[in-house]
């Protein structure tokens, strides 16, 4: 079908022309000649000797394979073998041109002379210690670079099973949920696979793996028994491989399927619980070790330091390294450790496929190029009409659908004001006026530039994700409500514009709008779709996708309505325990930071400035020197300690404390590290007037 066809549903234009470039002519890269030489050079070396070893490899090729990784393992180690060679011949190229560098400059010959030898011995190390040294670099450079290539290519296998395996187990609940509601709409399995197999829109891996099965049916001539067999032993998830298992057991007894996808469902709901009760338990332990580790520590540090700086045996570069290296990264890893083993929250989804295929301008503008259809010249003006409307009528959009893309805009205006405040002479970027006035150099140089890029990116991402709150929240008893009036009677068009104008929030908004299109002759699957495609809520996608595919099957959505109703208030009962439960560790870790602050503030405005009071009494080293009755040994030197850097640090380290401890209580308590924005935005706030007042 020609681009006009799918663009107007038929047409007698002829676009003979259009048609042939509908699929444009793919001119092979350079780059793939290039490794499909280094492939095929690859197995010629050593492809023989990894087939002969096939035995040795089967969990490795069984890995591979898991992996959904178009390679076969004897391509794949050989090819590992090869770039490891080439980088361990490029990583001693590189030794020996440090060796040479080296050796240019005389760091052998330093070295040389620092060792205590024999005569006779230390005459030949002499004399070839660059040869020596370079030889050892080399060895080395090779060593790293060509071990370090091969261990990441070895282990990418492994890390994109674990990732598939990660997704099937997160996505698997819902994708049976799925299944259970096609069933009971009355299609057979293999429908309901198809059916599921098509939604990898939505259900991600999930379907891969149904969609390999039928695969396995439709060109090797298996049955479904065998299918399931063979999909069982090599999906990377147990939890997968367990429900083929039980699933192949029900067909092998001639079981009723759909009971047996209901209970499977249930029993992943109740499996859900429990996971999330793990998560919470150990959620509990985490917040007391971030307490321990990234709070109490390093304020402990920083009071043993101070004191042992009155005693002269401070040393400031270790707790450099502490505040500025280990907190922050350590904070950071902290919150990534916390995502990983998260077991809340959706899977993103994919935009959903429309029956109707979409043109975005610059393809109307090629296609009206090359056509004589002035059909095509309207489209293309009323798109661009429509996209400036739109714009006008909403510039910030598409920032409120993705507010990361606020930095595109916030961070030029924070390099303008860093460079504004240094040509301005407002500050200057350097340790002495960090020393005098850490404070105001800090604000200038740094909280403002940064302020400037996260303040609007949380208040965007806050705004996002306070409406889809509202329409989670609002999404199960839509629901309910849908499957009433369908079940009076109505068909689903008409169900959704008595539910819209009986109900009130940002769900029945979107609803009118879903009936509107249908009303201005677009399908309700159509609508429907666009609908989930502009909130890009993945559970509201994955309800959207189950009642088109019911719709488009049977039309008899009624019975696949109450299903969806019940899967979503489940799942939004979870989230409402998640977040109960886990924003007493949001409370926890601000409390930490305020009492961090508290004992940073007693350091600075007590012991230090005691201590600079006591120099300024004294007027220096002679007159402490005098005091100490003659230069005893009770005498100090309060000279000698670094009051301004100790000043600079303890505001710095209440800084870094308040916007990691936000992050850190975002991921804790929502699950989410830009909702950790803002509370890293107030606690720093706080960290700064509190020093600049008290």
């Amino acid at each position: 079908m020609s681009i006009v066809d799918r663009l107007f549903g038929g047409s007698s234009v002829d676009v003979e022309e259009l048609e042939e470039d509908d699929t444009p002519e793919e001119v092979p890269e350079p780059s793939d000649d290039l490794v499909k030489k280094l492939d095929r050079l690859a197995y010629n070396l050593f492809g023989g000797y990894f087939e002969g070893q096939k035995e040795n490899y089967a969990g490795y090729r069984k890995k591979i394979n898991q992996a959904r990784m178009e390679v076969g393992f004897d391509m794949y180690l050989s090819r590992i073998t090869l770039y490891s060679i080439i980088t361990g011949v490029v990583g001693a190229l590189i030794g020996i041109l440090i060796a040479t560098v080296l050796a240019a400059a005389g760091v052998f010959e330093e070295i040389t002379l620092q060792v205590t030898l024999p005569p006779a011995a230390a005459g030949i190390v002499t004399e070839y210690a660059h040869l020596i040294a370079g030889f050892f670099i080399m060895v080395v450079m090779t060593a790293l670079l060509g071990g370090i290539t091969g261990g990441i290519l070895y282990y990418i296998p492994s890390f994109k099973a674990g990732e598939r395996k990660r997704e099937i187990d997160a996505t698997l609940p819902s994708a049976v949920t799925f299944m259970y509601a096609l069933s009971r709409g009355g299609m057979n399995i293999i429908e309901v696979m198809e059916k599921l197999a098509e939604a990898d829109d939505v259900y991600g891996e999930v379907a891969n793996e149904f969609d390999m099965m039928l695969r396995d049916m439709d060109y090797f001539g298996n049955d479904l028994r065998i299918a399931l067999r063979n999909t069982s032993e090599m999906t990377p998830s147990e939890n997968m491989s367990d429900f083929l298992d039980d699933l192949l057991s029900v067909i092998d007894s001639g079981g009723e399927m759909t009971p047996f996808l209901l209970n499977k469902s249930q029993q992943y709901h109740e499996v859900r619980k429990q996971d999330q009760k793990g998560f919470l338990d150990t959620l509990a332990l985490m917040s007391e070790s971030y307490v321990t580790a990234f709070v109490a520590a390093p304020l402990f540090i920083i009071i043993i330091m101070t004191i042992m700086s009155v005693m002269g045996g401070a040393e400031m570069m270790q707790l450099y390294a502490i505040i500025y290296l280990v907190l922050p990264i350590a904070s950071l890893g902290f919150a990534f450790v916390i995502d990983i083993i998260s077991t809340g929250g959706d899977a993103a989804t994919k935009q959903l496929e429309r029956e109707r295929e979409v043109f975005d301008i610059e393809e109307l503008e090629r296609v009206a190029a090359q056509s004589d259809d002035d059909r095509i010249d309207d489209l293309v003006q009323a798109r661009k009409m429509q996209s400036f409307k739109d714009f006008a009528r909403d510039p910030l959009q598409g920032i409120k659908e993705n507010p990361l893309l606020s930095l595109a805009f916030t961070t030029p205006l924070a390099i303008i004001l860093f460079a504004t405040m240094i040509l301005s002479g407002a500050a200057e970027p350097s340790i002495d006026a960090m020393l005098e006035d850490p404070i105001w150099t800090t604000i200038a140089l740094a909280i403002i530039p940064m302020m400037t890029m996260v303040v609007p990116l949380s208040v965007f991402h806050e705004i996002k994700t306070r409406r889809e709150k509202k329409i989670i929240r609002e999404l199960p008893e839509t629901l309910k409500k849908l499957s009433s009036a369908n079940e009076t009677g109505m068909t689903l068009d008409e169900s959704l514009l008595l539910v819209s104008e009986t109900s009130s929030g940002v769900l029945s908004q979107e609803l009118k709008k879903v009936h509107n299109e249908i009303q201005w002759g677009s399908s309700l699957n159509d609508a429907l779709i666009s609908f989930a495609n502009r909130l890009k809520i993945p559970r509201l996608s994955r309800t959207i996708k189950l009642l088109t595919k019911a719709n488009e099957s049977s039309g008899d959505v009624q019975g696949v309505l109450e299903v969806a109703a019940r899967d979503v208030d489940s799942a939004y009962k979870l989230d409402r325990e998640r977040f109960q439960n886990m924003i007493i560790y949001t409370v926890i870790i601000i409390i930490s930071f305020l009492v961090f602050l508290f004992v940073i503030i007693i350091l600075d405005n007590q012991f230090l400035g005691e201590m600079a009071a006591a120099e300024g009494e004294n007027g220096g080293p002679d007159d402490l020197e005098g005091a100490g009755g003659g230069g005893g040994a009770g005498a100090m030197d309060m000279s000698d300690i670094p009051i301004d850097q100790y000043r600079m640090v303890f505001f710095h380290a209440g800084v870094i404390q308040a916007f990691c401890s936000g992050l850190v209580a975002g991921q804790m308590g929502e699950d989410d590290l830009l909702s950790g924005l803002k509370y890293a935005i107030v606690m720093t706030f706080i960290a700064v007037l509190v020093f600049l007042f008290i």
